[in-house]
């Protein structure tokens, strides 16, 4: 049985999205030429019978593409029981050319092709990265964008392929006006078998402030119930089209870049089981406000600061500084350690990572450390190969602290973060210290050219030196990193730095990755660091705290926090509920700390101080006089 997606002539074309991507992504000094989209974005397929799906590479260079070609991407995919294929196909998606053969792109043209998966086992569903390569260069995997929600069983299951568009006709939900609303129609057939369907709508894997409400609707568009803001369930039969809207609002106090490869709206179609059945995304951009500074009362800040023992205290806006000072030991150029500060760091190395094509963070952290492979030398392989890199940096990994240590000239840190065991799987329950951090540099290391003897690696770029050489030394901010007994960076809590200094890193991160004039992180690359979430604990992204309402996310007794982070957010749910909601915080132990306000603009470094944070919260945007 094959079950194919027939062509449509002008319902798939997907080099507009692919031309999208190019706008928003292209890393700092490259010429990228590849981009690529998949359509549908999930398929439900039979043990032994292919499934389609179509997929486009766009040249968005000046020079003709040869060689194109394109395969599973191992590091992101992982083992997948399921051959693969590809054909080109013509501008209506039908067969053209040689199975497997190279294709060769013109300036400013798009390439059509039919992808192939057939199933030699039964597994849930999961996400497969594809490799868009040719001769010239190779395309970005941007999960939702080219990649594909695959699963397989015995037995046939609804499998849901839906067509989306927006008013613009360009796949971007675009809201022009602040508070303002958007929508995205779709009409969905059902090519598989019967069944109940669980609809649904959510920004992925990344948090906008947007709210989102689903109906199903007629033919002509009209909802035949009120919009819902919860899933709700509609029983499907086989080869019937049905028609919903995704109606998406705006929050007025802030905006929604523009950023395709993760900015992005999604309509969800699930089993009762939880599987998917079919899914499809837009893009999405919000107009905000415009910036009206808050009053900020320097002077009692300071005094709540310092009167809690701070040691420093600088807040800048725009990069230009509006307080300093400094107390007791304190001094502008005292050099102090970070502690747990330091985790921060590893955003700019993820963001280096994905930018300058050293390795996707998104890949399974196994594809560079080969320990935990499957089959591999850790005794709990099966659960340390499910964990991606993005998990090391997100606390979400699974794996238990060990013992605090600030110094860790006398540990090996790779073979102890590598040996420990997990205590969950990654993306259920958060536990924050040193493994994640130790464990994303050693993979930094094996996916820059590190050579693997068990738990020892040589010959890869070091994360801390490679940071310094890009960026550090690029906006003047002089940080090192104290190393364990093998000479591995201490990402965890060992960056020593100024308060000014730490504060330009703040102002590179704030800025989207913008360095006076100069892009040396690309926008997207940085907010995945703010705006990603996971279902182990919402109050965390990519090595930063975020000032956003954790629901029901904590879970004491199984989340390792510590109470810095869950002492003072009372009912709000929120670290820090006197601080803009907007907030992502850098905080180490000795409330070694940088605060940055997207909103206000602000950035700000405290040195050490006890007592509530939101009292110097409460002060800074007191009245002033």
């Amino acid at each position: 049985m094959i079950r194919e997606l027939r062509p449509c002539a002008g319902a798939l074309r997907w080099s507009a999205v692919a031309a999208l991507i190019t706008a928003a992504t292209v890393p700092p000094g490259m010429a990228q030429q590849v981009f690529s989209a998949v359509a549908p974005g999930s398929r439900a397929a039979v043990v032994g019978s292919p499934s389609t799906a179509f997929a486009v590479m766009l040249n968005a260079g000046s020079n003709t593409l040869t060689g194109c070609v394109i395969a599973l991407d191992a590091g992101y995919t992982g083992e997948l029981p399921a051959t693969f294929s590809f054909q080109t196909a013509d501008a209506s998606n039908r067969p053209s050319g040689t199975p497997g053969a190279a294709a060769t792109i013109p300036p400013g043209s798009a390439q059509n092709f039919i992808l192939s998966l057939t199933p030699t086992a039964a597994f849930a569903g999961r996400e497969i990265g594809f490799r868009f390569r040719c001769n010239e260069g190779e395309a970005q995997v941007f999960e939702g964008v080219n990649t594909l929600s695959f699963s397989a069983e015995g037995a046939l299951q609804p499998d849901l392929i839906p067509i989306a568009a927006t008013p613009s006709g360009d796949g971007v939900i675009r809201i022009g006006s602040v508070g303002g609303s958007g929508v995205m129609a779709a009409a969905v057939v059902n090519i598989g078998a019967a069944g109940v369907i669980t609809v649904s709508a959510d920004t992925g894997r990344y948090a906008w402030p947007l709210n989102l409400s689903t109906c199903e609707t007629g033919s002509g568009g009209a909802c035949l119930a009120p919009p819902s803001s919860t899933p709700f369930s509609v029983a499907f039969a086989a080869g019937q089209t049905r028609f919903f809207s995704v109606f998406v609002s705006a929050d007025p106090r802030r905006s929604v870049p523009f950023l395709p490869d993760i900015a992005r709206v999604a309509l969800r179609f699930s089993r009762p089981d939880g599987a998917a059945a079919g899914a499809v995304s837009a893009a999405v951009t919000a107009a905000g406000p415009a910036f009206t500074p808050r009053p900020l009362n320097f002077a009692a800040a300071a005094n709540r600061a310092f009167a809690d023992g701070a040691r420093a205290l600088l807040i800048q806006r725009d990069g230009e500084t509006l307080y300093e000072d400094y107390r007791g030991t304190g001094g502008a150029t005292t050099q102090e350690i970070l502690n747990s500060g330091t985790k921060s760091f590893s955003c700019g190395v993820a963001a280096l990572a994905r930018d300058h094509r050293l390795f996707n963070p998104d890949d399974f952290a196994y594809s560079g450390l080969p320990y935990w492979a499957p089959g591999g030398a850790a005794a709990d392989a099966a659960v340390k190969s499910q964990i991606r890199g993005r998990d090391l940096i997100a606390i979400s990994h699974g794996i238990p602290a060990g013992v605090p240590l600030g110094d860790l000239g006398g540990l090996d840190s790779y073979q102890e973060v590598l040996q420990a065991t997990s205590r969950f799987a990654p993306d259920r329950q958060a536990l924050y210290g040193r493994p994640g951090f130790q464990a994303f540099a050693a993979m930094f290391e094996g996916r820059t050219g590190g050579a693997w003897t068990g738990t020892d690696v040589v010959g890869g770029l070091d994360a801390a030196r490679y940071l310094d050489e890009q960026v550090l030394r690029v906006i003047g901010a002089g940080v090192t990193f104290n190393r364990d007994q093998k000479g591995k960076p201490n990402f965890t809590s060992g960056a020593v730095t100024t308060a000014r200094d730490w504060a330009r890193y703040g102002q590179l991160i704030i800025d989207d990755g913008r360095w006076r004039g100069q892009q040396l992180l690309q926008p997207s690359s940085v907010r995945r660091c703010m705006h990603y979430q996971t279902p182990a604990y919402l109050g965390y992204g990519l090595s930063f705290w975020l000032n956003r309402p954790v629901g029901n996310s904590y879970t004491p007794g199984l989340d390792a926090i510590p109470t810095a982070a869950t002492d003072f957010g009372g009912n709000s749910g929120q670290i820090l509920p006197a601080a803009p909601d907007d907030m992502y915080v850098a905080w180490g132990a000795g409330n070694m700390q940088m605060f940055m306000i997207p909103s206000e603009r602000l950035v700000i470094v405290k040195f050490a101080g006890s007592g509530d944070q939101n009292a110097f919260f409460e002060a800074l945007f007191s009245p002033v006089g």
